[in-house]
């Protein structure tokens, strides 16, 4: 059974097959199930799709990378203690590490 386009991807699936995942979705009605995701999809809608014109695909790709690099390096996030998420995980790793 698939529920919405990420489930459908042909590519998507043949993973899943490979890996030998069954992949469970969220029941339809019930997005919080996948709270996580349906906050970050909300987030970027209402920070990026809806705040941009997108005149051709390569304006989209830009705006995109644009906005995913401030949400992603320079954005504070209140549940990492008001940290970006690459410092969050900056300040996890050893001194040195990788």
């Amino acid at each position: 059974m698939c529920y919405g386009p990420e489930f459908g991807s042909r590519h998507f699936l043949a993973w899943c097959e490979q890996a030998k995942i069954t992949p469970v979705p969220p029941e339809p009605g019930k997005p919080q199930q996948n709270g996580v995701v349906e906050t970050f999809k909300g987030r970027i809608r209402d920070e990026c799709l809806n705040t941009n014109l997108f005149r051709t695909l390569a304006d989209a790709r830009c705006d995109t990378a644009g906005w995913r690099e401030f949400y992603n390096h320079r954005r504070s996030h209140s549940s990492l203690a008001y940290r970006s998420p690459s410092a969050f995980a900056a300040a996890l790793l050893p001194e040195g590490g990788a």
